[in-house]
């Protein structure tokens, strides 16, 4: 995690060996390593490639069993079971990527508890056409209304507490100002 480090520092924010290694502990539960993605999508190029390699099979199959009639029903119950397990398959990737889609969506929401967050939507108002999740932000709009202490906003804390937002003042205005006698 030197690359984290060293890109924090770049930016001006120095980092103790403490909290990168917490970092460290908790990046694998929101990503997946590169190899094993890159892994997941050539299994998954290597079974399209399989099912269409398969169709083709039994077209030619077919094709060649004109005068026999049990061959050609076979054919064509074996085109059924490949149909289903296309179908099948294209309903699992479509289920990875809304899965994907909306894990993605709920680490955008700036929830303190995205499991909880998750437990509040009704999964049944949203959907994923077009690498898009129908639904979703209406259900977040209303769940922040209703639940606002689930997400982080320490932009509205501060301005509960009397504090001016933090684009206001610099931090030397901001401290002078709470501390007028420290002024020079």
């Amino acid at each position: 995690m030197k690359w984290l480090k060293d890109l924090l520092k770049t930016k001006g924010i120095e980092i103790t060996d403490e909290a990168l290694a917490d970092v460290q502990k908790e990046i694998p539960k929101y990503f997946m390593p590169k190899s094993e993605y890159n892994s997941k999508l050539e299994e998954i190029k290597g079974l399209s490639a399989q099912i269409t390699e398969r169709d083709k099979q039994l077209e030619t199959l077919k094709n060649g069993a004109d005068g026999n009639e049990a061959l050609k029903n076979q054919s064509k119950e074996l085109q059924k079971s490949n149909k289903t397990a296309k179908e099948q398959f294209e309903k699992e990737i479509n289920g990875l990527k809304f899965n994907g889609a909306l894990e993605l969506a709920l680490s955008k929401t700036g929830a303190k508890n995205t499991k909880a967050l998750k437990g509040l939507l009704d999964m049944d108002k949203i959907s994923y056409e077009n690498d898009n999740l129908i639904g979703f932000n209406e259900q977040i709009e209303t769940i922040k209304a209703e639940n606002a202490f689930l997400f982080d906003d320490s932009r509205a804390s501060a301005m509960k507490h009397g504090a001016p937002p933090a684009s206001e003042f610099s931090i030397d205005e901001a401290f002078f100002k709470i501390n007028p006698d420290l002024k020079q």
